[in-house]
């Protein structure tokens, strides 16, 4: 062969691969994001098949670049899950405005997949044989193997009350109550309130208290009497009475209600809605007000009335893991066939989130600006700065 032929041959080959190749690039591409505010380790899987594990950066950026090594052509379907969490963290898919939670699904085009962030929100656990838990618009308290504690602060309307700077010495704390003027505990001494000033003087009254709960200005407690509440003068004698053997006391912005076995009792001072009680409950498991709104669960059924409620709020079902409802534009609530919990403050967001970190929550706490949650093992919380342990003041 001619010694030109055969250089125009291999030049061919070469330039002929050298295009092959370069098309085969262009057909291929891969899919990447951003990680936000990570602390510590996550792994997301691509189709199953690939699993890529991102560690929290060294850097100060609180963003994180990935890319999957995994290529796909144009028209491929993929899906993106999260198959570990970081510790003490909870990521999930974000975008646009929506969250998409654990599982992002797509289609590749002509070019790489790169529209997709990962935000990642931090939490405190608290682990430590958890009892008691009370949320404030500004503060959270609990009670765990360690004692009472509370963090955050006073509350912006409640002035200087110290809502966090629990009494010193208190003996064997068992539950704990609090809101914005003042909060309560019971141990072995009965009943020690602390905060305003004229809310923690404890009537003498009281005969064997054995749950308390405090609204704002008022204070309420079952003993061997019935229900006695005292604190706000008007509201006090309005939602007092006699009865006996009732469980589950609960209190609203000017109410009171319990569980007279199993069929709710109501008293409510200038809200005549939630005394109008529907009258197909009579066998209520659990019972929660909230302002001028009470929900309860019946048949793993949850049930509300009062105001600010549509219909979403009466008859929804309910099962062992939590799910949030909107009762109504202002209204929502956190509830499994065991605990509801209902706020007008602006965190449904974070409502929906714990849903998805302890989805088996058995008290739920909610705040201003933060969300809690308790089970049997844990107390949990997230959102503000009010929700972690470096902003504790006061312990027992």
């Amino acid at each position: 062969m001619k010694p030109l032929l055969s250089f125009l041959l291999i030049f061919s080959f070469f330039f002929v691969s050298a295009c092959s190749l370069e098309d085969d690039d262009k057909d291929n591409y891969k899919v990447e994001g951003d990680i936000y505010d990570l602390q510590g380790e996550v792994a997301l899987s691509i189709n199953d098949n690939e699993v890529l594990v991102i560690s929290e950066s060294s850097s100060e950026s609180i963003l994180q670049r990935f890319v999957f090594r995994q290529t796909l052509l144009e028209g491929d379907e993929f899906i993106i899950s999260i198959v570990k969490q970081p510790e003490s963290q909870y990521c999930r898919f974000y975008v646009g405005s929506s969250t998409t939670v654990e599982v992002f699904s797509g289609v590749i085009e002509n070019q790489n997949f790169t529209d997709l962030d990962i935000q990642c929100l931090s939490y405190n656990r608290i682990s430590n044989q958890p009892q008691s838990l009370s949320v404030g618009n500004d503060h959270t308290c609990f009670i765990d193997g360690d004692g009472a504690k509370c963090m955050g602060r006073d509350s912006n309307y409640a002035g200087n009350v110290n809502i966090t700077q629990l009494p010193i010495g208190l003996s064997n704390p068992k539950d704990i109550t609090s809101a914005a003027y003042h909060g309560c505990v019971t141990d072995d001494t009965g009943i020690v309130c602390w905060g305003k000033e004229d809310k923690t003087v404890v009537p003498s009254n009281l005969v064997n208290p054995r749950e308390l709960q405090v609204g704002e200005g008022f204070s309420c407690a079952l003993d061997d009497e019935g229900v006695k509440c005292w604190g706000w003068e008007a509201l006090s004698s309005a939602l007092s009475f006699e009865v006996d053997n009732v469980t589950n006391l609960t209190v609203g912005r000017a109410s009171v209600c319990v569980l007279d076995n199993g069929k709710p009792i109501c008293r409510a001072l200038g809200e005549r809605a939630i005394a109008n009680i529907p009258d197909i409950l009579d066998h209520v498991t659990y019972i929660a007000a909230y302002e001028s709104t009470v929900c309860a669960i019946q048949d793993k059924k949850l049930y509300c009335w009062g105001n600010l409620f549509n219909s979403n709020g009466y008859g929804t079902d309910l099962s062992t893991e939590l799910i949030h409802i909107n009762l109504s534009f202002d209204m929502n609530c956190l509830a499994n066939e065991e605990t509801v919990s209902c706020t007008d403050q602006p965190v449904g967001s974070l409502m929906e989130e714990m849903v998805h970190i302890m989805p088996d929550a058995k008290n739920i706490g909610i705040g201003g600006y933060h969300v809690c949650a308790m089970n049997d093992e844990d107390i949990l919380c997230f959102g503000s700065a009010f929700a972690y342990p470096e902003s504790i003041l006061n312990q027992n």
